[in-house]
């Protein structure tokens, strides 16, 4: 073997890598992981080198970003020691990032929130700040499912810490991320100003758009320009190979029908969605619960719910409650049902997602009227929420069910302006 002949394969294996870097800028993952694929086996040789070495480290994140979190976790497993051996410490650094993602993706929420932890110290430590974000970015991510709470504070850290840096390629993610925590957590008046500033600054911020859509589809309000922009942004990702952000775009457009009234659509995107991919901080399976349970269709609910039934975390586990709370309904246990509501509205201020809590008192009104005074009390809660955030769809959803609870003895189902089903298979 040459010494000619090694730089050469090394310096093919640096252009494979910028390639890879193009292709994944441009959202093309599944020709990344074609190229690295190829390009991991073909020079498999050279393996205790840094170019081969950043190689896996590009694979694996193509992997996280096209969902299939095994392979990521794999492939970093096989690839730390040698870059620890090589003291690549970047590279160890970013490997150990994208590994903290991928054990979320497969369902190992505590390791992935212990490992990104620390990665978002030794970023600290080693002065490494743009792979400090996407720590933060990838933190956020995976705490969402079971300490919401410390998601958001990070990702509001790091969203501060973009536009302090000057970062806007990492303020993206971050911005989409504090975006959604923000909302379930009932902060929309400090979001807000947030979106429109990003999405003022530059066409090609897109999650901020998205984020922005939301909100204002929450509220009621620019519906011409919020479905615009959704059905943009649906095409824009319809386009390309990343699942994560098809399944996102599918998630608002649904939680967007279902506080218009439009039940059936809400539960065809919503699944759609969960059906894409299932993320720590995905709210497409709660939404598909709660347009079940107002349709009254209990396979629907029940589809749904198996959807998240193995989920760890402690927002799936009140999504899980909630659901639960929904069939009782359906099915005419009262009294459980009550209970089941009660409980999931408690679980769901324990996580700190008082928009959540909010949206689950009104699933108790709707489906079982204010008979009892544990659901009046849910109803007036409820109304202050909505008041407060200016959530004008929630708040006529709310005193539809109200009027419907006072009006018979009946439970109080909202009547959806779709009530298009869903088959259940």
């Amino acid at each position: 073997m040459t010494m000619s002949w090694l730089a050469d394969r090394n310096a093919t294996m640096m252009a494979t890598s910028q390639s890879a870097t193009a292709l994944s800028a441009a959202s093309r993952i599944a020709e990344e992981i074609e190229l690295l694929v190829q390009a991991h086996t073909e020079y498999l040789d050279l393996a205790d080198t840094p170019e081969y070495v950043r190689i896996a480290s590009e694979l694996a994140r193509a992997f996280l970003l096209l969902s299939r979190s095994d392979d990521a976790v794999r492939t970093v497993d096989e690839t730390l020691p040698t870059a620890e051996r090589l003291e690549l410490t970047r590279l160890t650094v970013e490997l150990l990032v994208t590994r903290g993602a991928a054990l979320a993706g497969v369902g190992r929420l505590h390791e992935a929130i212990i490992v990104l932890t620390g990665a978002v110290d030794a970023t600290t430590s080693y002065g490494l700040a743009d792979v400090g974000l996407r720590a933060r970015v990838n933190l956020s991510y995976a705490a969402a499912g079971e300490d919401p709470e410390l998601a958001y504070r990070i990702a509001r850290e790091g969203h501060e810490l973009t536009l302090r840096l000057g970062m806007r390629g990492y303020a993206y993610y971050m911005l989409s991320n504090v975006g959604e925590l923000a909302i379930r957590m009932g902060e929309w008046d400090w979001i807000v100003p947030q979106l429109e500033e990003a999405v003022s600054a530059t066409e090609n911020d897109l999650a901020a758009k998205m984020r922005l859509a939301e909100v204002r589809g929450l509220r009621g309000t620019h519906e011409s320009e919020v479905d615009a922009d959704l059905t943009s942004l649906g095409d824009w990702a319809d386009e390309r190979t990343e699942v994560q952000a098809q399944a996102s775009i599918s998630e608002v457009r649904a939680v967007i029908e279902l506080v218009r009234g439009n039940f059936g659509s809400a539960l065809k995107l919503a699944r759609r969605a969960y059906e894409l991919t299932i993320a720590p901080d995905g709210t497409a399976p709660q939404t598909a619960m709660r347009a079940a349970a107002w349709l009254r269709d209990p396979d629907a609910l029940a589809h749904a719910s198996n959807a998240i039934a193995d989920s760890p975390g402690r927002v799936a586990a009140a999504i899980r409650r909630e659901g639960e709370a929904g069939l009782a309904a359906i099915e005419g246990r009262r009294s459980e049902s009550l209970a089941a509501f009660l409980d999931a509205t408690r679980r769901w201020r324990d996580l700190g997602l008082t928009f959540e809590a909010a949206v689950c008192e009104l699933s108790l009104v709707t489906m079982l009227g204010t008979a009892e005074p544990e659901a009046r009390a849910a109803a007036d809660d409820a109304a202050a929420v909505f008041a407060r955030l200016n959530a004008i769809p929630l708040s006529t959803l709310l005193e539809r069910a109200r009027e419907a609870a006072g009006s018979t003895d009946a439970p109080a189902v909202v009547q959806a302006q779709d009530q298009a089903g869903v088959p259940a298979s």
